[in-house]
């Protein structure tokens, strides 16, 4: 306690104010209502911490619709202790239930980038089908593929780039 009292001291008498405690931000579980489980294997307390994540997102959802249609009573706030008390579980097996499910679908990543990677997804999803550049090919890109790519497997080789090159040059006429 004696060094927690000296320390605020110090930041007074060096800055002229006392130094306030940033807030702790409200965890979002968010990241589990879009996840589709069709390419991801879950063991399963990483399928009972999904289904806890996904119930404490549509709940916040239900929550934020309310808000923005103006009624004047929201939902009950659904919380970590609250499934805790209906599963008859400690709060912290809850949390770490849906821990091990975050970790199972997304690795070790932090919450922005883990926003990341589900918008980059989600926009993947959405782009049109693409077909590669060469003239007679009819071959689509992979869905996955960047923007920036636009030739296919067989027409994106070393050999095919050399020869779209050469016969490039030998079109334009020297002067």
């Amino acid at each position: 306690m004696q060094g927690a009292i000296g320390t605020m001291f110090r930041m007074f008498r060096y800055t002229g104010q006392v130094a306030k405690r940033k807030r702790k931000r409200r965890t979002s579980y968010a990241w589990a209502a879009p996840l589709h489980t069709a390419g991801i294997t879950l063991s399963a307390d990483g399928k009972r911490g999904l289904g806890y994540a996904r119930e404490l997102a549509a709940n916040a959802a239900d929550r934020r619709a309310a808000l923005l249609a103006g009624e004047a009573v929201l939902p009950y706030r659904l919380t970590v202790n609250d499934l805790a008390a209906r599963e008859d579980e400690s709060p912290i097996s809850v949390h770490t239930l849906i821990k091990c499910a975050r970790t199972e679908a997304f690795g070790d990543r932090c919450q922005s980038a883990l926003f990341r990677h589900l918008a980059r997804r989600r926009e993947i999803a959405e782009r049109s089908d693409r077909i590669c550049a060469e003239p007679a090919c009819t071959t689509l890109l992979p869905h996955c593929s960047t923007v920036r790519r636009r030739f296919c497997d067989q027409h994106q080789r070393v050999a095919e780039r050399v020869r779209r090159h050469r016969a490039r040059l030998s079109s334009v006429p020297r002067s």
